[in-house]
């Protein structure tokens, strides 16, 4: 009852005479903390209700009619080709070898693309290659190629023998039985290329560390599908992506580094005319994936990915970076005004202003964050690790600036 009425008392002494007080004493910072603030809601707003139409629900009717043609032999050509490009990743190849099999729905074949493995990957992939599957399979090597897997995606793709690539990596588990005829479906109703999401499902660190990473990987996947369904896609992710085999064309416009074989691909296609890009967040349709352990591992892969930002269209890069100078604005200036309050003697009137309208937009963000992850099918674990958005966006600021510096690729995970 003391923090009620508190509370009440102050919101009392917030009038709209003490607002007119609070906002005199420094005109231009409390207006640019209200553009800020315009900004960021105005964004939230749009981004959120534009991820949100990507919940496209599986079809279980006719993954059932379809699923005796996933049975037909090797003798028919596959619908779809999955590639995986493989670089030491014994431990994790078990289970992603368990759950294809499971795969149901549609014919497809694998690519297996083991690229100059040295823990062992050849004994156990040998051992796999004795197995009697219902899909047709693709055992390639390659050596001595570059950092990063765009040489072995190269090689995968240019020996697929379906139409529609699927390409995922060797520690991601895909989340049903039907994900790829799910994928397969939106190939059907004529979509070029479907981003689909990975969430770090099977680990990720402990405790700040993790809730960290579970909400970035969902406020990434709400990013690229939210963009993805106004019209204006950007990127993907290399664990769970799929495209046509006529729209790959190589890497020639970023051959120079070793990533970008996901994001930058996007890029390379924005200019193509009736390219139709199809985001998928439901459940079905996605793989889960590991996150690294430590703050540091965590760090050097935030890095990697964001050193190819930098090579988005002017549109993407601006429209990225808005939500982020509108958030250094709103704080720069209302720090401003705070000290100039302090100075007149009208603080309490600002902090009550500042204190209500940026928890509201706080608030306003977790249940935005709650129904994108309920969307996603997510674990209800997680559905509140909405309010580590704004650590999650201080450390993203940090990892930016980190990631202009030249580093080698020999040293990224």
């Amino acid at each position: 009852m003391i923090l009620s009425d508190s509370f009440l008392l102050g919101l009392e002494e917030v009038s709209l005479r003490g607002v007119f007080e609070a906002a005199l004493v420094a005109p231009v910072a409390a207006s640019l903390t209200f553009v800020g603030i315009a900004i960021a809601w105005s964004h939230e707003h749009w981004l959120h209700r534009a991820a949100m139409k990507s919940n496209r629900k599986a079809e279980p009717t006719n993954h059932q009619t379809l699923a005796a043609k996933s049975r037909r032999g090797t003798g028919a050509p596959p619908e779809l080709s999955l590639v995986v490009c493989i670089r030491n990743g014994c431990i994790h190849w078990q289970s992603l070898w368990d759950a294809l099999k499971k795969q149901r729905g549609v014919c497809w074949e694998l690519v297996i693309v083991d690229d100059g493995s040295s823990d062992g990957l050849h004994t156990v992939l040998k051992s796999a290659k004795k197995e009697t599957v219902e899909f047709s399979v693709q055992w390639l090597e390659i050596s001595d190629s570059r950092p990063g897997k765009k040489d072995a995606l190269k090689w995968g793709i240019h020996h697929a023998q379906a139409e529609n690539i699927v390409v995922t990596d060797v520690d991601c588990h895909p989340s049903s039985e039907t994900w790829l005829a799910t994928l397969n479906e939106e190939f059907r109703k004529g979509a070029d290329v479907i981003l689909g999401v990975s969430l770090p499902l099977l680990s990720s660190g402990h405790g700040l560390l993790g809730w960290c990473e579970k909400a970035d990987a969902l406020r990434i996947a709400r990013s690229y599908a939210g963009w993805a369904s106004s019209g204006r896609p950007y990127m993907g992710v290399g664990r769970n992506m799929a495209y046509r085999k006529e729209l790959f064309q190589g890497f020639s416009s970023h051959d120079d580094l070793p990533s970008g074989d996901d994001d930058l691909l996007i890029q390379s296609w924005l200019g193509l005319p009736d390219l139709q890009v199809v985001p998928m967040i439901h459940r079905s349709s996605q793989t889960d994936t590991h996150a690294p352990a430590t703050w540091a591992a965590w760090s050097r892969q935030k890095q990697r990915h964001l050193t190819t930002a930098w090579r988005y269209s002017v549109l993407h890069q601006w429209g990225l970076t808005l939500p982020r100078v509108a958030s250094v604005l709103i704080w720069v200036a209302a720090g401003v005004w705070i000290c100039l309050a302090l100075k007149e003697g009208v603080l309490h009137n600002v902090l009550w202003i500042l204190s209500v309208v940026l928890t509201g937009g706080w608030a306003w963000r977790m249940l935005n964050f709650r129904s994108f992850a309920q969307a996603c099918g997510a674990p209800s674990s997680w559905y509140w690790l909405g309010w580590v958005q704004p650590v999650v966006d201080a450390w993203l600021g940090w990892q930016i600036q980190k990631s202009r510096g030249v580093r080698k690729s020999n040293t990224w995970d």
